[in-house]
């Protein structure tokens, strides 16, 4: 039956090729040469048709402005006969682009994908209850995400779609799913197909609650237990609201700086920021200056809590340190113990295999916490990420996003963290394929932030790196990255504490 369709005309539209199909229904491509213009073309077969088919076409009719759904555009009124067989076809607007269900199955979903899709399908279905109507097969294979567009800005950007309206007018519970039972199960394929261990901690915390929170309210039935039941507008409100606060990481203020054996402890408890820290420290003049430094010192000696609170990440979340020269960088702060717990073993012999997967694995660490900074900004400030989305896109050409363009960065730190996972040590070393690779990566992916982020420009950026110590961080592992911590460079400075002289290996490329 394919292969026979193709080549036919159908108002001067010649199909091309197969796209898919239901149970009863086909699906194809066609492009008309005069226009210069495709359409999806649905073929079904007369026989198989229901009393009430047209409702398809009403329903979509009702959704026309409605941006996230695909748009019907003829059909025919008289049978259309194919080899002794009478169809009737509809034709609507062809999208070229993937289905979640072909994400799914290739394991592409990400945890902000899957959040975008969800406030699609629920803008979708507030649009249905205000038509009277409802989908009727909400499934994965009937949610599209667009392919990249050359025509776009930015070329990074997909858009959901919503498609394929069942046309059903005698509805009972063995014939459909109901539209929130069918968004929910919808959520828990798409999050079985994620890996949940490869999750940062915020993302398991959204996933955990897309699991089962978030779920418990979709198929809630009981309308006295809140508005939100059975209501998509306040569905998709409530969802908001508790992603706003899924990141609130802020506790009771402890009784004392004894509390805490290491500033790590702290961690990102502000309140205890505000009370505990004081920036009084030796030698700070030398911290703040624009040289590479090596502050050495014993555990507890306050070098942690000294770099971490000098980062950009922190200032956004306590203001600034207010000392002289605080305002004259932008800090990142990055702790050594993720290269250990990445390369648990690197002995001398495997140095030049293990080379560019360190390297390109170090860089997605610095990566990771720039654009967790740049998150901050974007939740005050509105500016353009194509820039990034552009940068990014060069190196990991599969990637996309398809939320809104504020959005992006969420795709990104979702990219960057899959590929921290990729680029662990599995049971060897991969000297090749990393896309980070470079010892001049960092200086280059800082001047791109510098051109086009205002919060940056003039500033260079200092990088702490904590705790780059031996033996916890191996020679071997050091003298991979030393020619990156040490390259002198007026957009990148590293600052690195260790415990003494001794514990780094003083050996770069100078």
């Amino acid at each position: 039956m394919c292969d026979k369709f193709i080549g036919i005309s159908i108002q001067e539209y010649t199909i091309t090729d197969y796209i898919g199909g239901g149970a009863i229904g086909r699906v194809y491509k066609a492009y008309n040469e005069k226009i210069a213009d495709y359409r999806a073309i649905k073929f079904i077969p007369r026989s198989a048709l229901r009393d009430g088919w047209e409702n398809e076409i009403i329903k979509v009719n009702k959704l026309k402005q409605q941006e996230d759904v695909v748009k019907y555009r003829t059909h025919n009124s008289e049978p259309y006969f194919f080899d002794g067989v009478a169809y009737v076809y509809i034709m609507w607007d062809y999208i070229e682009s993937d289905s979640l269900k072909s994400l799914v199955e290739s394991n592409a979903v990400s945890i902000t994908m899957l959040i975008d899709i969800i406030k699609c399908c629920l803008r979708v279905l507030h649009a249905c209850s205000k038509a009277e109507i409802i989908h009727a097969d909400m499934h994965s294979g009937n949610i599209l995400i667009q392919k990249e567009d050359s025509m776009n800005i930015d070329e990074t950007y997909r858009k959901i779609w919503i498609t394929d309206f069942s046309y059903m007018t005698q509805y009972s519970e063995k014939e459909y799913l109901h539209d929130f039972d069918a968004l929910n199960r919808v959520i828990q394929e798409s999050l079985n197909s994620i890996t949940y261990n490869r999750l940062s901690g915020e993302q398991k915390r959204i996933y955990s609650l897309l699991k089962s929170d978030f779920s418990r309210d979709i198929l809630e039935k009981n309308a006295i237990i809140g508005d939100h039941v059975g209501n998509a507008k306040n569905l998709l409100a409530l969802l908001e609201s508790k992603l706003a606060r899924i990141n609130d990481t802020e506790t009771k203020i402890a009784v004392g700086i004894g509390d805490f054996l290491a500033a790590e402890h702290l961690g990102e408890n502000f309140e205890e920021w505000k009370a505990l820290f004081v920036p009084k420290f030796i030698a700070l003049d030398e911290i703040i200056s624009r040289n590479i430094s090596v502050l050495t010192g014993l555990r507890g000696c306050g070098k942690t809590m000294l770099f971490m609170r000098m980062s950009a990440y922190f200032n956004r979340k306590l203001g600034d340190l207010n000392f002289p020269g605080s305002d004259s960088f932008i800090g990142i702060y990055l702790n050594a113990r993720s290269i250990p717990e990445a390369f648990p073993w690197l002995p001398d012999d495997k140095k030049d295999e293990a080379r560019n997967q360190v390297i390109h694995h170090f860089n997605l660490r610095w990566c990771y916490e720039i654009l967790v900074w740049i998150k901050e900004i974007s939740k005050v400030e509105t500016f353009d990420m194509t820039f990034l989305n552009r940068y990014f896109k060069v190196h990991f050409p599969d990637y996309f996003s398809s939320g809104a363009n504020s959005q992006s960065i969420y795709y990104l730190i979702d990219l960057i963290n899959t590929e921290i996972q990729k680029s662990r040590l599995q049971s060897s070393f991969k000297p090749d394929s990393w896309a980070l690779s470079s010892y001049d990566f960092l200086e280059s992916f800082v001047k791109v932030i510098k051109n086009n982020l205002p919060d940056a420009k003039d500033k260079p950026f200092y990088l702490f790196l904590d705790d780059y110590s031996t033996p916890m961080v191996k020679e071997s592992t050091q003298f991979l990255l030393n020619p990156i911590i040490f390259r002198r460079s007026p957009e990148v400075v590293f600052k690195i504490s260790t415990e003494s002289v001794e514990s780094f290996l003083p050996i770069g490329l100078n």
